[in-house]
């Protein structure tokens, strides 16, 4: 039985997606195989994965392979995708401060 994947795990997977991201063309395969992984993943995700996802999410996701080719087009997308990263995290910081239910 699939377990749904909550924002926790969105966030730790995408952690491990950032530190990993393409700085080589050889590297990017490996990436896209775990980003797809993702994917797949996120269709167990809750309500509230969803909510929080937005173009920064989805373009990091697809545009790996440009980011290993381009170090300029890597450095502008990342920016926007950390911010995303960011507040999805003060989010889930400010779901756990308020408790259980919340």
């Amino acid at each position: 039985m699939t377990t749904t994947m909550d924002l926790e795990e969105l966030l730790r997977r995408v952690r491990s997606l950032l530190e990993r991201d393409p700085t080589t063309k050889a590297q990017v395969g490996p990436w896209v195989e775990a980003s797809l992984e993702l994917i797949r993943r996120l269709k167990t995700a809750t309500p509230e994965v969803h909510e929080a996802l937005d173009e920064h999410f989805y373009h990091y996701l697809s545009d790996g392979d440009i980011r290993g080719k381009d170090p300029a087009y890597r450095e502008a997308q990342l920016e926007g995708f950390r911010e995303w990263l960011a507040e999805t995290e003060r989010k889930l910081a400010a779901k756990e401060d308020a408790g259980p239910g919340a």
